[in-house]
């Protein structure tokens, strides 16, 4: 491993850079403050920590694996929870956890940029920049915290952290330990600098506390770049440029699919429509062939079979065979009697009649054979006010 300087950025502005130097093995070299990072620079690799601040990190649950399209849908997963627009923030993702969280840190665009300018201003190139509390040493099975003035540092986690002035630190410890619920720490381990108090709220559990009288020596020797979370974006054009792209036509996209929708289920309703007036003519068709066609049963295919009778009665193309052409010859042959029923099948024809007397319904039945019908009677019946029958009557061979 090369020799690195680390270089930590104050919050006041102008505040010079904070400078340590570490050999290959890690350990820390006898450059002191007041040598110049620029000079230091040389010949080593260069990271920068940032106020903590101006950095959040949190988690997000990922249904996606794919780092890029977690790219494209953090800043709108988040959206609602942050305060500035998205347009103005970079969003980096850090490791997935085994809930399928994904780790990210939050800062505005324009912080980091001003962080550049501080580090080019004293002529050091950094290969990346974390947050100041992802340097904090790690304690197994509890949250570090560091205490140095009115600032305070707090590492609750591989990735995960957060800053903020010292007086407060008891308001947001309690604030996170609520939130962690069964996941808090058993213990703290604190750094204090010399004369600093360690205000704690009542929750917390016992702290395990030490002296640092070298912050910058202390977050330089427990940076861990394998797993601190960057912040430098690693594709400006990328996720960026499509975050800028979905920005400008979001409005345009959400119009599309409403639109979209609607005809959706414009053309839905039409099909629904078309149905139901399909089920209903069907219908209808059923029952008009059971009350034309009594003795065909139940229709399982009413329209076909409507066609299929309704082609029988016609004769199916013949001028000798069916109804119509059946009663072509029967109806000139009526006489006096009155038809007062009929129906039709494969055998031919059954007719009701009435007439005044006995005889009529005979002399009809002569008629019938004599034009080359075959007829039957079925039955005769004297009544008070006339004589009804029913004949069955063939075309004839």
């Amino acid at each position: 491993m090369r020799p690195r300087l680390i270089v930590q950025i104050a919050t006041d502005a102008d505040a010079p850079l904070a400078a340590r130097c570490l050999d290959a093995q890690g350990r820390l070299t006898g450059a002191g403050p007041e040598d110049e990072p620029a000079a230091l620079a040389r010949s080593r690799r260069v990271y920068a920590l940032a106020p903590g601040t101006a950095v959040l990190t949190t988690r997000v649950a990922m249904p996606v694996r794919s780092r890029q399209r977690m790219a494209q849908a953090v800043p709108w997963a988040m959206e609602d929870q942050l305060s500035e627009d998205v347009e103005a923030l970079h969003f980096l993702l850090g490791e997935r956890n085994a809930a399928g969280e994904v780790h990210v840190a939050v800062v505005a665009a324009r912080t980091l940029q001003a962080w550049e300018e501080r580090l080019a201003r004293a002529g050091v190139h950094a290969e990346e920049i974390y947050p100041d509390y992802l340097a904090l040493p790690r304690h197994e099975h509890a949250w570090t915290i560091l205490v140095a003035g009115d600032r305070a540092l707090v590492r609750t986690g591989v990735q995960t952290g957060f800053s903020c002035e010292s007086d407060v630190l008891a308001l947001f410890l309690e604030a996170a330990l609520s939130e962690a619920g069964d996941d808090a720490p058993p213990r703290l381990v604190a750094y204090l600098t010399p004369g600093a108090a360690l205000p704690l709220p009542e929750v917390a559990p016992e702290a395990e506390r030490h002296t640092v009288t070298d912050v910058p020596a202390l977050l330089a020797e427990n940076l861990d770049t394998r797993h601190a979370i960057g912040l430098r974006p690693v594709d400006a054009g990328g996720a960026g440029q499509w975050r800028r792209h979905w920005r400008t036509w979001r409005t345009a996209a959400i119009l599309l699919a409403l639109v979209v929708a609607a005809d959706t289920a414009r053309a839905w309703l039409v099909q629904w429509r078309l149905e139901q007036a399909i089920a209903a003519t069907e219908t209808d068709i059923a029952s008009l062939f059971r009350a034309t066609f009594p003795d065909a049963g139940t229709p399982v295919y009413p329209r076909r079979q409507m066609e299929s009778r309704l082609a029988a009665l016609r004769g199916g193309g013949s001028d000798e065979t069916g109804l119509l052409p059946l009663l072509t010859r029967v109806a000139p042959l009526m006489g006096p009697v009155r038809l007062t029923g009929l129906s039709w099948g494969e055998n031919g024809a059954e007719i009701a009649v009435r007439t005044d007397e006995l005889a009529g319904v005979d002399a009809l039945e002569r008629r019938l054979a004599d034009a080359g019908l075959t007829v039957e009677m079925r039955n005769v019946t004297r009544e008070a006010d006339g004589v009804s029958g029913r004949l069955h009557v063939e075309a004839g061979s």
